[in-house]
């Protein structure tokens, strides 16, 4: 609204462009550009480069669709000062910024700062019910209210959410820097498994994705039978990757995984690996 100007950036693999089904454009008007490679963070440099008039910029941290990466504490502070010197308006996506503060060792106000605005979840990472709070100027917020209302976002009374993120935000934060740290130790206990590989190499979050020498069907089918034998949910569901002959699902270490001892862990990590192997092998084998 205050730069008459409907264009604006995200990275590719922004939830708004692959799980919000175009609403911008839609419902908005929007008109979106990519900014930054499909399979590693926005950098400043990708900022500088951008030819066009954008109004503002939207930044996901972590960056879910690519394991959860981050750019380093000086990349962060150059790209938010890229923004400003081309008088872009930064958005952070903050969908999972509560698990960021292990990796930069700073406090969210200081990850924060230099953003126009805010996005953040009291379900993902915290566990509350289902909500989210938007922070920028009283300004800003003024005219988030009227958008609100005008997309029939307007609620009798969101009284058991603010009461559920109440209940949990500060044990859920507090639990950070152990799902991270344990998240870094499973990633190195299993290097011996070669078969297995981790994007990014070294987590950065809590988050990695984890891909596999075989289809994704086949993989969900050894997940199923995990779950059975030992009574573990591995992943939801794994996807096919680049690669029609390899998958990968996400891995979130939380406190189930804190639980498990790194023998038990190992254990149903071959599991996965050598029976989902077996299968390929037997499917290969009868489609000659």
């Amino acid at each position: 609204d205050e730069s008459n100007c409907p264009h604006f950036g995200m990275h590719p693999t922004s939830h708004l462009e692959i799980h919000e089904e175009h609403a911008y454009a839609y419902l908005y008007n929007l008109r979106r550009s990519f900014v930054g490679p499909v399979k590693s963070t926005l950098l400043a440099e990708h900022i500088l480069a951008i030819d066009e008039k954008i109004s503002a910029l939207l930044i996901e941290l972590p960056a879910r669709e690519i394991g959860g990466q981050l750019p380093s504490w000086d990349e962060l502070e150059k790209i938010k000062a890229a923004a400003h010197d081309k008088q872009i308006k930064l958005h952070l996506d903050g969908a999972r910024l509560w698990e960021t503060k292990p990796f930069y060792n700073r406090e969210y106000n200081e990850i924060c700062a230099g953003f126009d605005s805010v996005y953040v979840s009291f379900y993902k990472g915290i566990g509350a019910l289902p909500g989210a709070m938007l922070l920028g100027s009283v300004a800003f917020i003024e005219k988030a209210k009227l958008w609100q209302r005008r997309a029939g976002g307007t609620v009798q009374t969101l009284a058991p959410q603010i009461a559920s993120a109440a209940m949990l935000l500060d044990k859920s934060l507090s639990r950070m820097p152990a799902y991270f740290k344990r998240t870094q130790q499973i990633v190195h206990h299993l290097s011996d498994i070669k078969a297995l590989r981790f994007f990014p190499e070294l987590p950065q979050v809590n988050m990695v994705h984890v891909y596999l020498p075989f289809r994704a069907e086949i993989a969900n089918k050894v997940r199923a039978e995990i779950e059975e034998q030992y009574s573990i949910k591995m992943f939801g569901n794994a996807l096919t990757s680049d690669k029609p002959e390899e998958c990968y699902f996400e891995l979130t270490v939380g406190e189930n995984l804190l639980g498990l001892t790194d023998l038990k862990v190992h254990l149903i990590f071959s599991y996965l690996i050598d029976n989902g192997t077996e299968y390929s092998k037997q499917q290969s084998e009868a489609g000659r």
